[in-house]
């Protein structure tokens, strides 16, 4: 019988993180599988996932090429049998209580083919902030394609349809960040997503991840979004977010580029993040 969730873990050099990564994963409750996918790392690895894995046959190893996150996810998703997937980063970990939590949400909230939740992230000096600080997200609600065009409201940690994945065609590889273009276009093709308001992952924020190369997320998020646009099937509402949205991004990938060519790409973002830091919800 196939096991409910497929949770996909895609890993580049991901040595120093994997183990605690697969370790959240196997004190998960429920009926899973977890494949991971090591994208032509050339650390150790696939050796500690190996070690890390042993004896348990809910998880498996498949190597490949290099090719990206989202075509790793997409060879791990290939490889895997669940209705429900869920894709975890190699530097990310979920909390104990994850899939009982979100069961618990599909079985209180049938219908929406998106499952999610707030979550932590985790800075170097140990202080962690949700991902969602709106107060809106302090109780179970819904995210739209305007919520998502307007800002990414969806956490990482995702439960989503196997159908409504293979109706839209899958991970896109080209875009560097894949989730988001993942998420936007599966709201924009009728998905629905239902959020939990309980923190059940955390991802560390560090300028070594691939996320910290602002400048080539805010590219992928604008390829997206014009993406979106050019469908010509938004409504007059999200068509204005979508255009404000576009705007927006190119505001600021032009400002930092201005700013890295004065100030240096490490101190631009260590100014920033201050910024970010000091607005912060306490």
């Amino acid at each position: 019988m196939n096991p409910q969730f497929s949770i996909i873990v895609p890993a580049y050099n991901a040595a120093d993180t994997i183990v605690a990564c697969l370790e959240s994963v196997r004190v998960q409750q429920g009926s899973w599988e977890c494949v991971v996918v090591d994208d032509g790392s050339t650390d150790d690895t696939a050796s500690r996932v190996r070690d890390t894995i042993a004896g348990d046959d809910r998880f498996r190893l498949i190597q490949r090429e290099n090719g990206g996150t989202g075509a790793a996810l997409n060879t791990g998703i290939a490889a895997s049998a669940a209705p429900w997937l869920a894709s975890l980063g190699a530097d990310d970990v979920y909390l104990p209580e994850f899939l009982t939590v979100i069961t618990r949400l599909m079985d209180e909230a049938p219908g929406y083919s998106m499952y999610t939740s707030n979550g932590w992230q985790v800075y170097p000096d140990g202080r962690r902030q949700l991902y969602n600080a709106d107060p809106r997200f302090r109780r179970r609600t819904t995210i739209t394609l305007l919520d998502q065009i307007a800002a990414p409201s969806v956490f990482g940690c995702v439960v989503y349809a196997r159908d409504l994945y293979t109706a839209i065609g899958g991970y896109r590889p080209q875009y560097y960040a894949e989730d988001y273009d993942l998420w936007l276009r599966m709201l924009a093709a009728g998905g629905d997503c239902i959020a939990t308001p309980e923190p059940l992952a955390a991802a560390p924020i560090s300028a070594t991840q691939k996320s910290a190369d602002h400048i080539k997320s805010r590219q992928s998020d604008l390829a997206s979004i014009a993406d979106l646009i050019a469908t010509t099937k938004l409504t007059p509402e999200q068509l204005d977010a979508a255009i404000a949205r576009h705007d927006a991004l190119q505001r600021n990938i032009r400002t930092r580029q201005r700013l890295y060519r004065m100030l240096g790409r490490n101190a631009t973002e260590h100014l920033l993040a201050l910024r970010r830091r000091i607005r912060a919800p306490r």
